[in-house]
């Protein structure tokens, strides 16, 4: 029976987790104070309903915050329109005594979006708009105020229903937000300070590091040779061409590049200077292992990338650019036999 029920949890949480997952994490949040001198709430936090219960009970004053939405997620269509709520935890902000505690709104594919804050009979809501844009405008205004590090707009708590813009837009609490602010920064600060110091104690107490001996160098690569059992390219001709875009046709058998499911042969590009061919992208006798290494082709038709853009991708920056002027192609066939195209113009 636990083991059952302990299932049924953990698919409930994945459930949610599914309703509440959204690309991006604007952090939106606020801490409450009980009047306009920005006093922390009086009582006690309940951070679950069994606690707010038990100290109702009691006659204990106290007060809670509930977070409310409604599933509107594309990836789970048949939660849509589900009112989900939970009590919120909060997380204590840094400062004298820890008085105060930071509320966040979870980022979600939902609407209806608000929190609940309860203190005895009174109760109040405050709700976050729909709009993404208008939530990136809230985003941005905690941006404006403490950057990377997310603080809290500081809410007076009274009765009734308000939105979180018009909560945001009061003054009254600025320079409040802006100590709470620099707190959490320095908090931050000093956190990481603490871990470096804590990381370079861990290191210094570590025993000298020995060096390992270097392995031996990999013998250099080298063209595989011209061999007698693999037949040649038998005919490339230039198929076709759109502006500086060539299709081949090829017949014979052509080496390769080796690329996963690839049928690019490997091929150097030739211009036609004062005094005669010569190399503007040599070949790089280089094939991967994830495709064929070479294809037996009869007539086939192969579209090469567009010569600019392959001449720039290939050469150093100084030498990026293709002139306009007389071109052609040369492949190399599995004997290692190279073969050339026509010439052909490109302007």
């Amino acid at each position: 029976m636990i083991g059952v029920r302990t299932v049924l949890v953990i698919v409930c949480v994945m459930r949610v987790g599914l309703a509440v997952a959204q690309p991006g994490c604007p952090d939106i949040s606020f801490t409450l104070v009980s009047d306009t001198k920005g006093r922390p709430m009086p009582g006690r936090y309940a951070k679950d309903a069994i606690t707010r219960h038990d100290l109702g009970r009691r006659g204990v004053g106290s007060w809670s915050v509930e977070e409310h939405f409604t599933s509107n997620s594309p990836y789970e269509s048949d939660r849509n329109g589900e009112h989900t709520w939970w009590m919120s935890a909060g997380t204590p902000l840094p400062g004298p005594g820890n008085e105060r505690s930071q509320f966040h709104f979870i980022d979600c594919w939902c609407t209806e979006h608000y929190m609940r804050i309860q203190r005895g009979t009174e109760s109040m809501r405050i709700d976050l708009p729909d709009a993404s844009a208008e939530r990136w405008a809230l985003v941005q205004h905690v941006m404006e105020r403490s950057g990377d590090m997310p603080s809290p707009e500081v809410v007076l708590f009274r009765p009734g229903r308000f939105t979180f813009i018009e909560l945001m837009n009061d003054t009254i609490f600025d320079k409040l937000e802006a100590r709470l602010s620099k707190r959490l920064k320095d908090n931050a600060n000093a956190i990481y300070k603490k871990q470096l110091q804590e990381l370079e104690e861990y290191y210094r107490a570590q025993p000298p590091a020995t060096t390992a001996p270097s392995a031996p160098p990999f013998p250099p690569l080298s063209p595989p040779a011209p061999s007698s059992d693999q037949p040649g390219l038998k005919q490339v001709n230039v198929d076709r061409m759109n502006a500086d875009t060539v299709w081949v046709r090829i017949t014979g058998r052509a080496l390769l590049d080796g690329g996963c499911a690839s049928d690019m042969p490997l091929f150097e590009v030739e211009m036609r200077a004062d005094s005669g061919w010569v190399e503007r992208i040599p070949f790089d006798l280089v094939q991967m292992d994830c495709g064929m290494p070479w294809a037996e082709w009869d007539q086939h038709v192969v579209m090469l990338p567009p010569m600019r853009w392959w001449v720039g991708a290939h050469r150093p920056e100084e030498n990026k650019e293709l002139m306009a002027g007389a071109y052609r192609l040369v492949l190399i066939g599995a004997d290692m036999k190279t073969m050339h195209t026509e010439e052909f113009l490109i302007r």
